[in-house]
């Protein structure tokens, strides 16, 4: 039997929530080994304490619209940062 390879996530956005601890925080780091643009949300401050450039966090309640609306934003800001990085270094790989 062999092992899975484990899925390739570079150039996708994942949105965790609860992602101060527990499996939302195992989560997160699974995530980023894998390749993934993360938006960590959580109603605990320890939420900042992931934020990288790899990581956008929110601090708050997903039940709360506000909060879940901030979230999504987060998340569709970090696939268009990512999708325009992408651009500019295939432009530049080509153009070499």
């Amino acid at each position: 039997m062999s092992t899975p390879t484990p899925y390739e996530l570079t150039g996708r956005v994942a949105v965790v929530t609860g992602a101060a601890r527990g499996i939302g925080r195992a989560t997160v780091d699974v995530l980023l080994e894998r390749g993934a643009q993360i938006v960590a949300s959580d109603r605990s401050e320890a939420v900042q304490e992931l934020a990288t450039d790899h990581v956008a966090t929110v601090t708050g309640d997903v039940a709360n619209e506000q909060t879940a609306a901030e979230t999504v934003q987060r998340a569709v800001e970090r696939s268009a940062d990512w999708t325009s990085s992408s651009t500019t270094l295939a432009a530049r790989s080509t153009s070499s």
